[in-house]
């Protein structure tokens, strides 16, 4: 395994490695701001995979800046650009662990919480 590769920190096994990318201009929402060598801390959220239409987790290599997923189509996790690419039940849990955990940070604009979320229209 390549020494900056991002492996799941829990889950089902480890991330497929791929060497660091050189320039952090890589479309990540995320920023590791921890240690090159720590484990890149997975969210706890899964959503449906853009392939299987099975949950599944999310791409780290995708998620955060600096890295890139080089499997594409056949990755097995799931690839999300923004948190509203998650189902919507997962969302707000995604921002607040996000905003909760330490050396996480957004690599591209904060999404906003919604102060009072919409009730069902009758």
């Amino acid at each position: 395994m390549y020494p900056d590769s991002l492996p799941m920190a829990g889950g089902q096994g480890p991330h497929p490695p791929r060497p660091r990318v050189v320039q952090d201009s890589t479309k990540g929402m995320l920023k590791w701001n921890g240690d090159s060598r720590a484990r890149a801390l997975a969210p706890p959220v899964s959503a449906i995979h853009q392939s299987t239409r099975s949950p599944a987790e999310i791409c780290l290599n995708f998620l955060y800046m600096g890295k890139a997923c080089s499997r594409g189509r056949d990755c097995p996790f799931v690839h999300i650009r923004h948190a509203r690419d998650l189902p919507q039940a997962s969302q707000q849990p995604f921002i607040r662990w996000v905003v909760n955990t330490n050396n996480v940070d957004w690599a591209t604009r904060a999404p906003v919480l919604p102060r009072n979320p919409r009730a069902p229209a009758p």
